[in-house]
């Protein structure tokens, strides 16, 4: 009888690499450091992400985009690409002339599958009619299989292998117009996205920090917050006389009800 012996070797990062198949799992506490939310609040950001992450995790490890540099390129990519990981439908309207379909095929997933005979390859290699049901492709799992088909496609880890950001983008939207901000995100993911690296703490944007000579009017501009309820949520401190370079809170449990909340 033939012994199969597995050597599994567990990383900080939360990918579990392994030489029968690399397992990957990016975090909730990854995800928020790449991404932090700006206009919502923590525990939004919290539920949003988690929905998404299992079907991450799966469709990476499937397609062998399981190194760090080939997962920092696709969170890289998908982060520019969808707005942070929140518009899962192009926007833009203005293009839709130019796709193969029209509006119909524009773009959606986390690499923006657009154009009718991209839509047809795809449904054909995922046994899905996105044809018929185009926004199907904005939709969990296929918003990142679809992605992950599309890297495969291109062979895109022979450019995440060497950090050639740019010859991928160009293969994946045709252009360099998102090259500064996937560079940025991709340098973000350096740091959050790493083997035994501490994750730096998340910011709570209910607290800010005052400046000189802040008033009333000052709050209200910024944070949409009256005399009254500053006084509420700062026991001790008067509206009136705000003392600088002091920590005040500007919003409870960072929900910030029906106005957005401060940004970091």
């Amino acid at each position: 009888m033939r012994a199969f012996i597995t050597l599994t070797l567990l990383v900080t990062l939360g990918v579990v690499i392994n030489v029968t198949q690399a397992r990957v799992n990016i975090t909730l506490d990854q995800m928020n450091c790449l991404y932090p939310p700006i206009l919502e609040a923590w525990h939004e950001r919290d539920a949003r992400i988690s929905s998404y992450l299992p079907h991450m995790n799966a469709a990476l490890t499937a397609a062998s985009i399981d190194t760090l540099p080939r997962i920092r390129m696709f969170l890289a990519f998908a982060g520019s690409l969808t707005g942070r990981f929140i518009q899962w439908t192009e926007a833009n309207t203005s293009m839709c002339r130019h796709y193969d379909g029209g509006c119909a095929f524009r773009g959606r997933g986390a690499f923006r599958l657009q154009d009718k005979f991209n839509y047809e390859a795809a449904s054909q290699a995922l046994g899905q009619d996105f044809v018929s049901n185009p926004d199907l492709v904005a939709t969990m799992p296929w918003a990142i299989k679809t992605a992950t088909w599309v890297w495969n496609r291109n062979n895109l880890n022979r450019f995440a292998d060497t950090e050639q950001l740019g010859s991928a983008l160009r293969i994946v939207t045709g252009g360099l117009n998102d090259l500064r901000n996937v560079k940025e995100n991709y340098a973000r993911a350096q740091t959050c996205i790493c083997e035994g690296c501490t994750l730096p703490p998340r910011v709570n944007r209910c607290l800010a920090t005052t400046g000189r000579n802040w008033s009333t009017m000052t709050l209200f501009a910024r944070f949409s917050l009256n005399a009254g309820r500053f006084e509420e949520l700062n026991p001790g401190l008067s509206a009136s006389n705000i003392p600088p370079d002091t920590v005040i809170r500007v919003c409870e449990n960072d929900i910030c009800g029906q106005n957005t909340c401060p940004r970091p």
